[in-house]
């Protein structure tokens, strides 16, 4: 009876095993995505862009920063977004960037808003190099001060680009360490996942200067994974924690403080003057 109740608990593991790494993929990005895009341009000054895949021709937004110009360019920032948005959806970010002189690219992943294409981490590493290079080609855009910023997923991204280019300054908030660290809580093995994002080992490598945000009340990515990965980056990092759920960050009363943190990053990065010399 030991022996038939030992057979049935090693088989049922396996079965939740097999079946999580089945819908991975799902759960990282969800089907709805897929569907059609607004069509809504995230600021009046956006300008539909693409990156040529194997998959086709992936399209998202550029936003020149505030006065840059092709005599004057400024800074920018290639932006990942969550796995359940569209880079259609990314007017606050805008909002954030472009008063600064900050240009935005806002990337899409293969598959979103009706994009060709299925995201996976392999099709995200590829594509996000792309982005990036797509970012220091702007004539606006001083290829030497070019960052990168991520949300949730986008911040895995994020750490996925380090593995093929060193932006200028990175920042991501709501990011987890890892797949492995994820479902470990779960108590799955993380190790046989078909995606990893290890997010952890990518910016343990990163010499740059680094903003991590995370909200205290994460519920789908705990805040442990936002400490860690500041503790990994250490002196670089600038940590900042927000009264915040996974999808409420910032809060309208944590706006400013959003904004703040941003621009602090941005000096300290030398991607842009403070406000009294600007």
């Amino acid at each position: 009876m030991l022996t038939i109740a030992l057979v049935t608990l090693v088989v049922g593991y396996a079965g939740i095993v097999g079946v999580a790494c089945a819908i991975q993929d799902r759960v990282l990005f969800p089907a709805w995505a897929a569907g059609e895009p607004s069509g809504v341009p995230p600021h009046e000054a956006a300008e539909r862009v693409a990156i040529e895949t194997d998959a086709g021709e992936v399209a998202g937004w550029f936003v020149p920063g505030q006065g840059v110009s092709e005599d004057e360019p400024g800074p920018g920032v290639v932006f990942f977004h969550g796995n359940a948005e569209l880079a259609d959806d990314q007017a606050w970010i805008v909002s954030v960037y472009r008063p600064l002189g900050v240009s935005v690219m806002l990337a899409e992943y293969r598959g979103y808003g009706g994009q060709p294409g299925k995201p996976s981490e392999a099709t995200i590493t590829t594509d996000t190099a792309a982005w990036y290079d797509l970012m220091a080609a702007r004539p606006e855009v001083d290829p030497h001060r070019v960052a990168a910023h991520g949300r949730s997923i986008g911040g895995a991204a994020t750490g996925r680009l380090l593995t093929q280019r060193e932006p200028a300054a990175v920042a991501v908030e709501s990011t987890m360490t890892s797949i492995a660290a994820m479902v470990w809580r779960f108590g799955l093995p993380g190790t046989i996942m078909p995606s990893t994002f290890r997010t952890d080992r990518a910016i343990a490598k990163y010499d740059g200067s680094v903003l991590i945000m995370h909200g205290r009340d994460d519920e789908l990515i705990p805040f442990a994974h936002g400490q860690k990965l500041a503790e990994i980056v250490g002196d670089q990092a600038e940590f900042v924690a927000f009264d915040a759920t996974h999808n409420t960050l910032p809060s309208r009363d944590e706006a400013d403080r959003y904004r703040a943190s941003v621009e602090s990053w941005l000096i300290r990065a030398g991607l842009m003057d403070p406000a009294e010399d600007r």
